[in-house]
């Protein structure tokens, strides 16, 4: 079924959608990918979402621990550290970004 949503996915990436529904599209194809264990491509489809939304402002989400994690298991460390600081620095009007502190020690044990 996964393989179905990410079918799904890419063929609504097609029809004329926000620039932020175009970042989502991209991260949840990136998600399903991940739950595939398939981070090569989880990796370019959130690096993808984020690039689109990188100067905007946008709350807290859990998935983003996922991200960063996925980044590091595709072995992406330059792109798990750039989007981890990048989410970082979103602490200052979202306080939930802190959440994602640990992962900066999970980072460097690589």
């Amino acid at each position: 079924m996964k393989n179905k949503a990410i079918d799904i996915m890419t063929n609504a990436l097609k029809q004329p959608l926000t620039r932020r529904e175009i970042s989502s599209a991209y991260i949840y194809i990136g998600l399903l990918y991940s739950e595939l264990k398939e981070y090569k491509e989880a990796s370019d489809n959130f690096h993808k979402g984020l690039s689109i939304v990188e100067r905007e402002e946008f709350r807290y989400s859990p998935n983003f621990n996922k991200i960063i994690k996925a980044f590091i298991k595709n072995g992406d460390l330059e792109k798990a550290t750039f989007w981890l600081d990048n989410l970082n620095r979103r602490k200052s009007y979202d306080k939930k970004f802190k959440r994602l502190g640990h992962l900066n020690s999970y980072l460097k044990k690589r």
